[in-house]
């Protein structure tokens, strides 16, 4: 015992110094604070070892997501981010052996309102080509394999901005119209029949990001996502298709208090 607290003693590291030798000794100490030592280094060690298997195994870790509704919108260039899209029709063949590239035609326009004064429309017809893989950058390949999407249409050029709302000094977007092929009361009698019979839809693919948290080497992943509008021959659809700026900030300030956040766009 006496070993022991002799050993207690020696690893007591709050030993008070005196000015002069007590029992030819430089400090007091005491076995209670070689007790106190060695329990301190054990929950060190255990929390220690506690904390770091799951910081090892990248399992530790605090995610917030939200959205925000700002006052004026960002500016969104799917040719910067390389965000791609290919629009066509989705049909059926008619029982008569019609298609709906005998139909229908789609005209794709950049619409551009600015206020001056009043507000100032200015339309472009934007003009596009078939479909390739190289329009969504070689990414998805095996996901277009097979599919029907090689009859679709690119935008020869997509880096034109896109921003603000309605009631914004500058509001600009893509519009996708579908029209008859002419205004002939057969075509148009032939259409109603073919649109009673038969599926149709004006189809969008566009290239989409998701963040998959567990995978820490590559936590960023780029899939197809599609779209559509079901054509009506008694009905005129529209619908707004949205795209926002997603960014990820590191607000674990370890390090660089003062630096600037990291953040990556979407």
């Amino acid at each position: 015992m006496k070993s022991v607290k002799s050993f207690l003693r020696k690893i007591d590291v709050f030993g008070v110094p005196f000015g002069f030798k007590y029992r030819e000794k430089e400090k007091y100490t005491t076995a209670f604070g070689g007790l106190f030592i060695v329990i301190f280094i054990c929950a060190a060690l255990f929390m220690g070892i506690y904390y770091f298997i799951p910081f090892y195994n990248r399992k530790n870790y605090t995610t917030v997501y939200y959205t925000l509704t700002m006052a004026q919108t960002e500016k969104v260039n799917f040719g910067e981010s390389e965000t791609a899209f290919a629009i066509g029709l989705n049909c059926w063949t008619g029982s008569d052996g019609t298609v709906a590239d005998d139909l229908f035609r789609i005209e794709h326009y950049y619409i551009y309102y600015k206020l001056e004064e009043e507000y100032k429309k200015n339309t472009d017809m934007m003009q596009t080509h078939s479909w390739t893989k190289a329009d969504f950058y070689n990414r998805y390949d095996e996901t277009f394999d097979g599919s029907s999407i090689y009859n679709y249409q690119c935008l020869d050029n997509n880096n034109r901005a896109i921003e603000g709302i309605f009631t914004s000094p500058i509001f600009s977007y893509y519009e996708f119209d579908v029209y008859a092929k002419n205004n002939s009361r057969e075509l148009l009698d032939k259409i109603n029949n073919y649109l009673t019979e038969n599926d149709c839809k004006l189809h969008m693919y566009y290239s989409d990001n998701t963040v998959d948290i567990s995978d820490y080497e590559n936590p960023i992943k780029s899939y197809v996502e599609a779209i559509f509008i079901q054509l009506n021959p008694t009905l005129s659809i529209r619908r707004n298709i949205y795209f926002m700026n997603q960014y990820l900030y590191d607000d674990d300030y370890l390090i660089w208090v003062f630096g600037d956040d990291l953040r990556r766009n979407l």
